[in-house]
């Protein structure tokens, strides 16, 4: 927990040292270009040379680069564009930890200029993503490089050009299969944000729930490939705590957007693209995390689905608060800082094997 607690105060401190107004102000100007590309920097380079203990799957992914030629003409469960990957990198040099500076180095280039693009309140999304992100960027890398892709695709949706956002999600589906499943962001702009459309979503959650068994059976008949799912662990359908933690988490943020967007913006600023709709868009997405999420207490399987949802978490949140009044706006900041500072070290502590990135170790000390 000292590792985490140090790194989150180096970024506090950076961050305010470069802005120039106060924090809960949410101009763009309060956070500089220079401060959030620090803050990202190092937490790039931890990604890029941590030991291979630290994460759930790096072992993994070292095993990978190894085999990448014996998996290129025999076949493996890892995605086509990752294993090409590994086969170019190693040809450039003999050491696994090439894979890490890399891939980092383009998942961090995407969140960072996604939060500059988007976020109306750059700090505080700095500080969201380290705490609810960063270990996803070590603990799932494969799936952080479709991520990143599709972040590119966001603009995409924004601008209603489908044929570069097909093509995002395709080359994010060399990455990880799952990602064929954000498709569905494309139409969420023509869905409007209101009391009508929180009854849809809320209907629909309990339509799937209920027949989720007989929906999943149904899709087995058709990709049965993937019916030995059916007799895993993923479909016990326990509620577990960390999928009750999603939902609660994703729900909040998802409400806490929509009255900001309902109660406090005036329809002019809605159709507005540079803020309103991405807003808008943002807020949506939340809402079909929620969704999912809620099917994870079905098969947990479902929430590397969810993920590619909820990551944007770091911005449609800070979005959110920075629409209400600025005295709410203050407090709301500080509250959510807190309360997720208190959450993180909590997991870290209580539940060290959710996220295996603290304590933290640097490659060189591997022996």
């Amino acid at each position: 927990m000292l590792h985490f607690l140090s790194i989150f105060i180096v970024l506090l401190i950076i961050l305010t040292v470069s802005s120039s107004h106060k924090f809960a102000d949410c101009a763009k100007c309060n956070t500089n270009r220079t401060g959030l590309f620090f803050c990202m920097l190092i937490l790039c380079f931890l990604a890029s040379f941590r030991s291979y203990i630290v994460g759930n799957d790096t072992e993994s992914y070292i095993h990978v680069f190894h085999q990448c030629e014996d998996y290129l003409l025999l076949g493996s469960r890892f995605e086509i564009g990752y294993v090409y990957l590994n086969v170019f990198l190693k040809r450039l040099c003999s050491n696994p930890q090439i894979v890490f500076v890399v891939s980092s180095i383009f998942i961090y280039f995407s969140f960072t200029r996604f939060i500059w693009k988007y976020s109306r309140m750059p700090w505080l999304s700095m500080l969201v993503f380290f705490m609810l992100v960063f270990g996803s960027t070590v603990n799932i890398m494969r799936q952080c490089i479709a991520v990143a892709v599709l972040l590119y695709g966001v603009d995409f949706i924004i601008q209603r050009k489908l044929i570069p956002f097909v093509l995002s999600v395709v080359i994010a589906f060399l990455f990880h299969y799952t990602a064929v499943f954000f498709v569905f962001a494309w139409f969420l702009p023509n869905i409007k944000l209101n009391g009508r459309t929180l009854f849809v979503f809320a209907s629909l959650t309990l339509f799937c729930y209920t027949l989720f068994s007989s929906l999943l059976s149904y899709a087995f008949s058709y990709f049965s490939m993937y019916e030995y799912y059916s007799d895993s662990m993923y479909f016990e359908g326990e509620a577990r705590t960390a999928t009750m933690i999603q939902i609660a988490m994703s729900f909040s943020i998802s409400l806490l957007g929509y009255v900001s967007y309902y109660y406090y913006t005036d329809d002019e600023w809605k159709k507005a693209k540079k803020d309103g709709q991405i807003v808008k868009l943002l807020i949506l997405i939340q809402f079909v995390a929620t969704v999912i999420y809620v099917l994870c207490l079905k098969l947990n399987l479902l929430d590397r689905v969810a993920f590619y949802y909820s990551v944007f978490s770091f911005v449609s949140l800070a979005n959110a608060i920075s629409l209400y009044p600025i005295y709410v706006r203050k407090r709301l900041a500080f509250g959510v800082v807190l309360f997720l500072l208190t959450y993180s070290c909590i997991i870290i502590v209580e539940r060290p094997n959710w996220n295996r990135v603290f304590p933290y170790e640097f490659c060189w000390n591997d022996n």
